[in-house]
């Protein structure tokens, strides 16, 4: 509500989506010499005398370095932190997250005008339905993209179920809103799930928040939460990447001196 408040009914989207944002960045990287390395799963932060020395990788090797920015959930980086550093975990497992199922279907025809339908029928698992090419058409193409998430604890039932099961019950109730889609017009329809969608921010939030520059020094958090109190946005996650480069920066001129 705050951000489509101030939003005035205005809303954007990065031409060419996520991935040319994430293949820009892999290019300029290596154009300044940085190193991209995928599929190698992080076991462990090392530490010395209260500093990062490094990261204790999956395949036993180790990757030694002085810094480490995090992006991943506060509950996940709990349990990569040196064994000595328990109490620091502990405070960070206060973030408590929700997860999400998400349904993806391609259509044929849309089902309504609108980029995000919100829904209040019991008839209807769901709370809304977010038509993406109603705002952002593909390129060259007719058909059109709609996603209805379910934000559920991942104990829940529904987050367990079935994808078909899933799907189903999300159909039908889309098919019903409508009135005019049938069986025909889907093309495909894809179920994802996550288990840190997004943080549970009780009363008092802000006061849970850790720092963003952790008491072991050279870590720096940038998980989504620090977005708070605004929404989760592409611009927002930007800005505070620069506040987190400016703030890395800042420190190496001040040792420096």
């Amino acid at each position: 509500l705050h951000r489509v408040a101030r939003s005035k009914g205005r809303l954007g989207y990065l031409e060419g989506g996520a991935a040319l944002l994430f293949e820009t960045l892999t290019q300029r990287i290596r154009a300044l010499g940085g190193a991209i390395h995928t599929g190698r799963a992080v076991e462990r932060i090392m530490a010395s005398n209260d500093r990062v020395a490094g990261l204790a990788l999956a395949d036993a090797s180790v990757y030694e370095c002085d810094r480490v920015i995090s992006t991943v959930p506060l509950a996940v980086l709990a349990g990569l932190l040196p064994p000595a550093w328990e109490s620091y975990a502990f405070e960070l497992r206060r973030i408590n997250y929700i997860g999400v199922v998400c349904v993806v279907l391609k259509l044929a025809r849309r089902t309504s005008p609108y980029f995000w339908l919100n829904v209040n029928d019991p008839h209807a698992p769901f709370n809304g339905i977010i038509e993406y090419t109603n705002l952002n058409p593909l390129r060259n193409q007719r058909d059109h993209i709609v996603y209805v998430p379910y934000y559920v604890p991942v104990d829940h039932a529904l987050y367990r179920a079935a994808d078909r099961d899933v799907f189903d019950a999300s159909w039908n109730a889309i098919k019903q809103i409508s009135g005019r889609l049938k069986d025909d017009d889907l093309i495909e329809y894809r179920v994802f799930r996550s288990p840190y969608a997004q943080a549970l921010c009780p009363t008092g939030f802000l006061s849970m928040l850790p720092d963003r520059q952790a008491p072991l020094h050279g870590l720096h958090l940038l998980d989504s939460v620090f977005i708070y109190p605004e929404d989760r946005t592409q611009s927002g996650l930007i800005a505070k990447a620069w506040a987190c480069a400016d703030a890395i920066e800042a420190q190496h001129d001040a040792a420096a001196r």
